[in-house]
């Protein structure tokens, strides 16, 4: 049947991540600092967009999934019990012939609805990828946690994934979330074994005829001057930022030597 085929075939993506990337986002769903989902800000128009076209296309729509249909895993369109709104989910258990678990995919929550709450999900809702990720902390020694990080834009370092859970490093206007000094100082003191191996800095790649927006960064003299390119202006302001985060703690760590 078309259902089955469904089942069988349609599967939310996950976001293109890789270790390594740094990314602003916000958290979106706290369990505690080892279980918690953030969104990331470049994509969020796009989920925007997306709940708004399903709230015009679910709001009037019908029943039209009967007990028979649940499969653990199935993707579908639930209603959220706080706010009457739907949106896209994951059938996570079902606790009775009534009931259903469901795992809100782009928020990252779960809640137990009854089954006059689900809908088949339409495949136009498919090509997002899953909005939420699960993540931990690297350094989970925090107090307060939720207050640091709710409604707040945070730089989100990704480190590597572990049972589909992404271990990152957060970082505020003041600094890294969710360690301590000491333990900060630990984990910079790994990136020291790498000095040495490093002996010159890589080039930017440029060509003939090449067109950039850049900024006038140092002048000697209309014929000898320095841009950078304003494309890379972002991650240089975060470098700087980790430089001096890194180096004054290095200070702090020798003093104690």
């Amino acid at each position: 049947s078309d259902l089955e085929t469904q089942r069988e075939t349609r599967n939310f993506e996950q976001l293109p991540l890789q270790p390594g990337d740094v990314k602003n986002a916000y958290v979106v769903h706290i369990e505690s600092p080892n279980d918690f989902y953030i969104q990331l800000s470049e994509t969020y128009p796009e989920l925007e967009q997306m709940m708004a076209k399903i709230a015009e296309v679910y709001s009037g729509l019908a029943d039209d999934l009967s007990p028979g249909d649940l499969v653990v895993g199935h993707p579908v369109c639930a209603q959220f019990s706080e706010d009457a709104g739907w949106y896209r989910a994951i059938i996570h258990s079902m606790p009775s012939d009534h009931k259903v678990e469901v795992h809100y995919i782009d928020y990252g929550n779960s809640d137990v609805i009854p089954l006059t709450d689900l809908r088949q999900l339409s495949s136009r809702f498919f090509s997002l990828p899953m909005q939420a990720i699960h993540c931990c902390l690297d350094l989970p020694r925090v107090e307060s946690f939720k207050e640091n990080v709710e409604e707040k834009e945070l730089k989100v370092k990704f480190l590597s994934t572990e049972r589909g859970k992404w271990k990152v490093n957060l970082y505020d206007d003041n600094g890294i979330i969710g360690s301590s000094d000491e333990a900060l100082f630990a984990a910079a003191s790994e990136y020291l074994d790498d000095i040495f191996e490093k002996r010159e800095f890589l080039q930017p790649q440029i060509t003939q005829e090449m067109k950039q927006n850049v900024y006038v960064s140092h002048i000697v003299s209309p014929d000898e001057f320095y841009v950078q390119f304003a494309t890379g202006l972002d991650e240089l302001t975060y470098l700087s930022e980790e430089m001096n985060r890194f180096y004054s703690l290095h200070q702090i760590g020798r003093a104690h030597v």
